[in-house]
């Protein structure tokens, strides 16, 4: 359906929800619908671009779910998300870690994130 929308020259980065508050690919990456990602980032949507509360996809797909959406996580990156890209003073890896997403810690680890020594350290109260 995305593939369809986009070849009728629907902007794969137009804002969406009750208050035009989020993107397509902010609400794919929260809820780990990879295949839909695929399909907006293959329409032109843009792997690092924030809604409009400034969340950015990645930070979305890091933290959301039990353990966070690894596919999704995978699939922004390889399509040029910046793994270091600082939302609302934390990365990804930093959020994740805020969340106690241990397995995705250890995965954006993995995969390159650089862990920062001026990390903030006390809690956050509007979460990501």
């Amino acid at each position: 359906m995305v593939s369809v929308l986009a070849e009728g020259g629907t902007d794969p980065e137009q804002l969406i929800g009750a208050y035009d508050e989020t993107t397509p690919l902010c609400l794919a990456a929260a809820l780990g619908h990879t295949a839909v990602a695929e399909a907006l980032l293959d329409a032109g949507a843009r792997p690092g671009a924030r809604n409009r509360s400034g969340h950015l996809p990645l930070v979305l797909a890091a933290t959301s779910g039990p353990e966070g959406r690894t596919e999704t996580v995978d699939l922004l990156l390889e399509r040029g998300a910046d793994i270091d890209a600082v939302m609302r003073g934390r990365t990804a890896l930093e959020w994740a870690a805020r969340f106690g997403r241990t397995h995705m810690v250890r995965h954006l680890l993995g995969l390159g994130a650089t862990p920062r020594p001026t990390a903030p350290v006390q809690p956050s109260p509007d979460g990501p």
